[in-house]
């Protein structure tokens, strides 16, 4: 096909700045394009298949890999096990208790064993007459806290007139002196 979509639509070429001959110019009605554009999109699809395979479809219960998502920084193929088959490529998967529709080509199968949930179902009200959920207590961990030797201790008095002082491990930084009317905490 010789021609370009603006061709095709105003059947002539369209003014540039560009040197053209006024012949070119000239409307002139391209013929048989829709069989052109089918005869391209089908040289396309020969050559794209030409390398592609159609991979096996799997097993409702089948322990798979999931590939990580762009954003997941430990980028490790995360254990899963399939649930039920959405579409012609798309499954549906449980990971850790949480279900996510990945496409054919994210999943791998595996042969470790499927993944177990540990969580146990929840009684719902209509099942009894109360519901039993399990308490969750937080905890609290303190963190563990290293001091430098060489930082200056902040002093607990409070004077307008001292300047708070820290180091680097080459220079000392001191607070701009424009700021010396105000009280630094």
């Amino acid at each position: 096909m010789n021609s370009s979509p603006v061709q095709r639509l105003m059947s002539r070429r369209t003014r540039t700045l560009l040197p053209t001959a006024n012949s070119l110019l000239r409307p002139k009605i391209v013929e048989s394009v829709p069989e052109k554009i089918a005869e391209k999109r089908k040289k396309a699809k020969y050559h794209y298949d030409h390398g592609a395979k159609e991979l096996p479809e799997l097993q409702i219960g089948q322990p798979v890999r999931v590939k990580p998502s762009p954003m997941d920084r430990e980028k490790k193929w995360r254990l899963g096990t399939c649930l039920q088959q959405v579409a012609p490529r798309s499954y549906l998967v449980d990971i850790d208790g949480r279900q996510y529709r990945r496409n054919r080509r994210f999943l791998r199968e595996t042969n470790e064993p499927p993944a177990t949930t540990t969580a146990e179902p929840i009684e719902t009200p209509e099942t009894t007459e109360t519901a039993i959920v399990p308490e969750i207590v937080p905890t609290v961990v303190q963190p563990n806290i290293v001091q430098d030797n060489n930082a200056p201790v902040p002093s607990a008095s409070v004077d307008s007139r001292q300047t708070v002082v820290t180091k680097t491990r080459t220079r000392t930084i001191n607070p701009p002196k424009r700021l010396a009317d105000y009280v630094l905490k």
